[in-house]
């Protein structure tokens, strides 16, 4: 250190003076700086020049930092001029200053007994930084954080003013430690309590109502500690939190948890809960019925494979925990699935031998449980005893092997029933054939009986003629010859006509009926084909056959299978429909459809007794008859039926009413499908 020559201090002095952390300044009454150290020079960044001469003015170092700018822009002389004024003033004074590169330096002068002051330079920047960091922390702290001095809020958070419903910091500077307490008696009560413990360097806690600014009040988290245990004066920090709803939301889980410990309790589904460390935490009524192991003997123990198997082994509860893969769970438990509701469950079945008397068969499902961060707290598994229901599986098992049997049993019955149809479907087409045989012939007997009759009468005549012509012939009986002979020939050709119109129509018929082919034809002429060839049969009743058929109505179809169901209908209305009546009518009549000119409309209807309207859903059904026993095989309006949906794809429909008659509507393409199954 460096001292004018005419002061003289003591070695201790410039020991101190050298070796002290701080920059010091000694001036005199006459603002010479008479003493000062290196770490004065270094801090306030004086050149050597300045103390080459001795000690300096405060003038000079003045000047100089005005005119390195340390005092701002204006003039230099001025600034030195206000700046020596302050000084003369001669008290004590204590600021900070900051250098242009950022250090921070506190500046404290003290005067002196005879004149002048001693001025102290420290480097405070690290402080100043720790300040500003415990600033931010403070101002951006999420609790709130009070500093009490005396009883009095010395300064606040923003968070803890907001807490309490006060506008900033700032408003509750000075402002007594009561104004946060709901009453001036808790406030003592609880300053009793706290106060040993402060005292002795503890922390003092408590939860209790707290007072905002309005007056309203909240659930209020405090804990205090003192800044000095030992000395009062320095004050108490405070950490407050509003924690209404935290301590609500725990409630409310204390509640679910209540809750739901008495759902799973009450249950009827046998149900447990394992937390993380596989130890149960519930298990309910249920499965100690189930398993017949109390829930004393299993509650926060890791055994749970006791109630199941006869070694230890894991739940499907222990393997959810475990978080355990399909590979290892299949190890345990062979058929076993995803759940398809819930994320990380399983389902499986399984056979418990040891369990009852004969074993238990058991389904469960077993589900993690996680809590609101989503971290694995536990599971939860529930069992189902289907015992019964596996039982009742294998009795159907074997039912259904037997079912499978009869069904078997019953489709061969069922295909020996259908060749039995089919023969009787052929059998019911050969006797209406017959029918038409039996008809057509005796038709035949009167032409032909006719002709034989003329054809022999003609041959006596030629024999008289023969002896006429070898006795004498005379012109008489030569006239008489050849007018009966002409008689003769005009009735034999006109009954020989006859005979031969019946067979060509038999034979169209007949060719028609048993080979199915398909040609165009137009429908009258078939309509009167068959007419015809029923004629013999109708004729020996009393009853009439009419047709009403437009001539220029043509099809492209199957005759045979059309005239095989007019023949079926008109029988079926000569057998059922005139039973017991003297007489009847049947009519044909068929139209063009104006709305759809591709149809043909065929009418079959009669005058007779009708059919019962419980009887009229059932008529086409195979084998169904009112005549069982009685000639009636109930195939008829069966294959009626058949033709026109099949072969001739159409549709049939019938209306009747008892005691005035029936009618049987037959729609039909006058295009026959081509891909129908036609059966020679």
């Amino acid at each position: 250190m460096e001292i004018a020559k005419n002061l003289d201090l003591s070695t201790v002095f410039q020991t101190i003076l050298d070796n002290f952390p701080s920059g010091i300044m000694l001036i005199d009454h006459d603002m010479n700086v008479v003493a000062w150290n290196m770490k004065f020079r270094e801090l306030l960044e004086f050149p050597d020049e300045l103390f080459d001469q001795g000690a300096p003015h405060m003038s000079t170092l003045f000047r100089y930092n005005a005119h390195r700018g340390d005092y701002g822009p204006g003039d230099v002389e001025q600034q030195v001029k206000e700046r020596l004024e302050l000084c003369r003033l001669m008290e004590a004074h204590e600021f900070e200053r900051t250098r242009p590169d950022g250090i921070v330096l506190e500046v404290r002068g003290t005067p002196l007994p005879n004149g002048g002051f001693v001025t102290i330079f420290t480097d405070i920047t690290r402080r100043k930084q720790a300040e500003m960091q415990y600033l931010a922390t403070l101002e951006n702290a999420s609790v709130g954080i009070l500093f009490t001095r005396d009883r009095k809020v010395h300064h606040c958070n923003p968070k803890f003013a907001e807490i309490f419903g006060w506008d900033s910091p700032e408003d509750l500077a000075g402002k007594p430690g009561s104004v946060f307490w709901v009453s001036d008696e808790v406030y003592a009560e609880i300053g009793k309590e706290a106060g040993p413990i402060l005292s002795a360097g503890g922390t003092y806690v408590i939860e209790c109502p707290l007072r905002r600014k309005d007056g309203s009040t909240f659930l209020g988290h405090l804990s205090a500690k003192a800044v000095n245990s030992s000395i009062t004066s320095a004050g108490t920090i405070w950490i407050a939190e509003d924690v209404t709803e935290i301590r609500a939301v725990e409630q409310a889980i204390k509640e679910n948890e209540r809750q739901l410990a008495q759902i799973v309790d009450g249950s009827s589904i046998p149900t447990f809960v394992i937390d993380a460390e596989h130890r149960v935490t519930h298990w309910n009524q249920a499965c100690e019925k189930l398993t017949g192991l109390a829930r004393n003997n299993i509650f926060h123990k890791t055994t749970i494979w006791q109630a199941f198997y006869e070694a230890p082994r894991p739940s499907m509860a222990d393997l959810v925990v475990s978080q355990a893969s399909d590979e290892t769970i299949a190890k345990h438990y062979l058929k076993f699935s995803h759940s398809t509701l819930i994320a990380g469950a399983f389902e499986a079945e399984d056979f418990f031998p040891q369990m009852g008397e004969g074993g238990r068969w058991l389904y469960f499902t077993a589900a993690p449980l996680r809590n609101a961060e989503g971290k694995l707290t536990g599971a939860i598994e529930t069992l189902q005893d289907i015992t019964a229901r596996r039982s009742a599986e294998k009795s159907l098992e074997n039912r259904s092997e037997a079912l499978e049997k009869a069904n078997a049993e019953l489709g061969q019955a069922l295909e020996n029933l259908r060749t039995t149809q089919n023969e009787l479907v052929r059998s019911e087409k050969l006797a209406a054939l017959g029918s038409m045989v039996a008809g057509v012939s005796h038709e035949l007997n009167t032409p032909i009986g006719n002709s034989l009759m003329v054809a022999t009468h003609v041959m006596e005549a030629s024999a008289k003629m023969d002896e006429a012509l070898k006795t004498g012939l005379r012109r008489s009986t030569l006239d008489n010859y050849m007018a009966d002979v002409s008689q003769s020939s005009d009735v034999l050709v006109r009954n020989l006509h006859k005979a031969a119109e019946l067979i060509s129509s038999f034979k169209q018929v007949a060719v028609d009926q048993t080979s199915s082919q398909r040609r165009v034809f137009k429908l009258a002429e078939v309509v009167s084909e068959i007419a015809k060839i029923l004629g013999p049969t109708i004729r020996k009743t009393a009853y009439t056959l009419a047709q009403d058929i437009d001539k220029d109505i043509c099809l492209d179809s199957y005759p045979g299978p059309l005239g095989q169901i007019l023949t079926n209908l008109i029988n079926n209305a000569i057998l059922h429909g005139f039973e017991g009546r003297k007489n009847g009518a049947i009519t044909l009549c068929a139209e063009r459809l104006e709305r759809d000119g591709d149809q043909v409309l065929l009418r079959i209807s009669d005058d007779g007794r009708g059919i019962a309207e419980e009887v009229l859903p059932r008529i086409f059904d195979p084998f169904y008859t009112t005549k069982l026993g009685s000639g009636g095989s109930g195939l008829g309006l069966n294959i009626v039926y058949n033709i026109v949906t099949g072969i001739l794809g159409g549709q049939i429909t019938v209306t009747s009413e008892v005691g005035k008659g029936t009618c049987f509507t037959i729609s039909l393409p006058l295009k026959a499908p081509s891909s129908a199954n036609v059966k020679g």
